[in-house]
């Protein structure tokens, strides 16, 4: 819905957001209609973008690689559309290969939803999802997990260099915790 492209004007940097999903363009434009923001949106894929060679500064994405049925071509496409010397972002993680503590301390987080111990999230995803989640995930290329080190060798492959992983998520999750119960907490290590 254009969180990043937001956070990027926001920050004063010319905005183009690409999506193949119309609905999530919609909510895009309008977040930026309702904000009075000039960034641009437009329907693209991400492993055929249609821009231009050599049009882009920086590149980000944000949950959007562990989606992706080819990375390599994507990133290949990512590399003709950076200008020499461009980079790319990539926020994104292993969302299929959860911690043995994670499960254990959601496993409590149940129990003690049901005592009424704790209050409960905001739903991430209404249950009536998971079945179309599972059937999209049985289809992309990491549907065993978007491991980082595997992340950098297709990024490698694909002609990228100096490509660097960071895991040090403290800051993001300290923010983010603010939302969350104190298991949750826990379990991402605040």
């Amino acid at each position: 819905t254009g969180v990043i492209s937001h956070v990027m004007d926001d920050l004063g940097y010319r905005v183009t957001g690409l999506d193949w999903a119309e609905p999530m363009l919609d909510r895009a434009k309008a977040k930026a209609k309702h904000r009075n923001r000039s960034i641009t949106f437009r329907m693209g894929d991400a492993e055929n973008t249609m821009e231009p060679d050599a049009a882009h500064d920086v590149i980000i994405n944000r949950h959007l690689v562990w989606t992706l049925v080819d990375p390599k071509a994507a990133f290949q496409e990512w590399l003709r559309v950076l200008k020499p010397g461009g980079s790319v972002l990539i926020v994104d993680g292993d969302f299929v290969n959860v911690s043995l503590a994670e499960k254990l301390l959601k496993k409590l987080a149940d129990k003690l939803l049901k005592l009424g111990v704790l209050k409960p999230e905001p739903v991430h995803m209404p249950s009536d999802m998971a079945g179309t989640h599972n059937s999209i995930l049985s289809r992309v290329y990491f549907s065993k997990g978007a491991r980082a080190e595997a992340v950098a060798a297709l990024l490698q492959e694909a002609g990228f260099e100096d490509v660097v992983i960071d895991t040090d998520l403290r800051e993001i999750h300290k923010t983010q915790a603010k939302n969350w119960n104190i298991l949750k907490a826990t379990a991402r290590g605040i």
